[in-house]
């Protein structure tokens, strides 16, 4: 599973998020993903837990917590555009709830 934001800009619905300039996603094997280069974080996640985006537009940051610990920023993940979309990619028989934070 990867959870993230895209850039509507060119965003390919048919590609791989993380292989895309204006896609950035959290793989649930603890990988961060954007532009085809990933970089290994702290933590991995699995079915049934929590994860929580937090995105800083003024700082144009972004950050995740799993079931209430938060990580730090990615660091390679600054500047991003004013105007991004969540984005989520499931194996198959795969299932996702997003809720108001």
């Amino acid at each position: 599973m990867y959870i993230g934001i895209c850039a509507g800009k060119s965003f390919d619905v048919e590609s791989f998020a993380g292989y895309q300039r204006n896609g950035w996603v959290f793989a649930s094997s603890g990988l961060y993903w954007n532009d085809s280069k990933f970089k290994r974080g702290e933590a991995t996640y699995a079915e049934g837990d929590k994860i929580t985006v937090h995105l800083n537009m003024n700082e144009k940051t972004l950050a995740f917590s799993i079931n209430d610990k938060r990580y730090p920023e990615i660091s390679t993940w600054r500047k991003l555009p004013s105007k991004i979309y969540p984005v989520v990619s499931l194996s198959y028989p795969g299932q996702i709830r997003i809720q108001p934070h």
